[in-house]
């Protein structure tokens, strides 16, 4: 059964990542709140949210709290978000919206040249004072020039740039942040991991430092620290992003064998992403191999309440029903089996029959392989542990029918020709 479910989490991995349709509530809300470098809301900044792969754009500006709100309705599509306004440097980047959810974030924008304003825009003069405004101008400049390096993947002027900014501006947050960021594109795991730390103590609780903080310890191999930043994440960021980060970490730990943990972790992403149907599949496949039948059967159903004929996981589902005794609703599932994309359940009868086999549970592994032949009745593999089933318990008749239906489907199997040998002797 391990193989089976290093497989289909694998897929399942995939499936989560690549969902694109757009169902109920696949919408995704922002709630923002764009301040300057001192905390101060900005008014009058002009939003604006661009679609990547289709025919969609949004525009809202900053209220007097320097809020603002907007809605996309599709929010499993790729987006940009700029903002921008005179005498700040704008801001562009990839923008995710939560399915289903409302993102709520602070975007800072720092002086410099925006709109052709520049620093001087900026009534700065009797609170610095004339060097601590040039300073300020200065980190400005720095700072654009260090985003518009990393636009075009120019990492080293981009690192050199946010490094001066930071020698400029220590205190500022946002700058050990881009720095860091740089550092984990290029790589350099213990700096990157050093600059998310410092924006942490400027800032504590920066949802951007602390992603960065999970991927520098993922790039240090530090697994025990990973699984310690999902934690931290899960608290003050769970968002859509979030979920798959923390299915993966599920994924890892039911490939080492750690089953507990990989059903601990996709509960939580079934908390955070409760809309996500693949996390009940693969929770019911953790639960019945964990032995928590009932557990798995809730799951199973509650996934085929909205994805009805899941081959796989109606195998699932007819298996704990048949562990826990429910003949009628076991006998019911398999029906159902027969007519739905059966192969992921055709190979878990396969392997849970050669278990049996091997363990010398002869009448089950039969009903295993009978069951997968009422399914796919072509089945050359089910045909031949059919056959040493039969052989086993006696009956070399029928162990010789298999054993010959085997050869005829599947002539070319490496099995093929121990077949014909026990043919021969039978």
């Amino acid at each position: 059964m391990k193989n089976f479910l290093i497989l289909s989490f694998v897929m399942m991995a995939f499936t989560l990542v690549t969902v694109t349709s757009v169902e109920a509530g696949a919408e995704g809300r922002v709630a923002g709140t764009v301040e300057d470098s001192e905390g101060n809301p900005l008014v009058g900044v002009q939003i604006t949210v661009r679609a990547v792969d289709y025919d969609f754009e949004t525009s809202r500006t900053t209220n007097k709290k320097g809020r603002f709100t907007l809605l996309v309705m599709d929010a499993t599509k790729d987006y940009t978000i700029r903002l921008e306004m005179e005498g700040f440097v704008p801001i562009e980047e990839p923008f995710d919206p939560p399915l289903g959810d409302t993102l709520r974030r602070t975007w800072t924008m720092m002086p410099g040249a925006g709109g052709g304003g520049g620093a001087a825009a900026i009534d700065t003069g009797e609170v610095l004072g004339p060097s601590q405004t040039d300073a300020r101008g200065a980190v400005g400049r720095k700072y654009q020039q260090g985003m518009d390096a990393f636009q075009v993947d120019d990492l080293e002027k981009a690192r050199t740039s946010f490094e001066e900014v930071v020698e400029l501006q220590p205190d500022l947050p946002e700058a050990h942040v881009a720095l860091a960021l740089v550092l984990v594109r290029l790589e350099v795991y213990d700096e990157s991991l050093a600059e998310a730390e410092r924006a942490l103590e400027l800032r504590p609780g920066d949802v951007a430092a602390l992603k960065i903080k999970y991927e520098s310890y993922k790039g240090l191999g530090n697994q025990e620290m990973v699984e310690v930043m999902l934690d931290e994440l899960i608290v003050v960021s769970p968002d859509e992003d979030l979920a798959r980060l923390v299915f993966n970490s599920a994924v890892s730990k039911i490939q080492s064998g750690d089953l507990a943990g990989g059903a601990a972790r996709l509960e939580q992403v079934r908390d955070i992403a409760p809309n996500l149907m693949p996390v009940y599949s693969a929770l019911s496949r953790v639960y019945f191999d964990l032995q928590r039948y009932e557990e798995s059967a809730a799951m199973a159903n509650e996934y085929l309440a909205k994805e009805p004929g899941s081959g796989d996981v109606l195998g699932v589902l007819y298996l704990a029903y048949d562990k826990m005794e429910m003949t009628a609703e076991a006998e019911e599932t398999f029906e159902a089996l027969k007519g739905a994309d059966s192969h992921s359940v055709v190979r878990v009868m396969e392997e849970m029959g050669i278990s049996n086999f091997n363990a010398g549970n002869m009448a089950q592994a039969k009903d295993l392989f009978e069951r997968i032949l009422a399914i796919e009745p072509d089945h050359g593999r089910a045909h031949y542990h059919l056959g040493l089933c039969y052989v086993s318990m006696g009956d070399s008749a029928k162990g010789k029918e298999m054993l010959t239906r085997f050869v005829e489907l599947a002539p070319n199997d490496p099995d093929a020709a121990v077949a014909q040998e026990m043919i021969a002797t039978l």
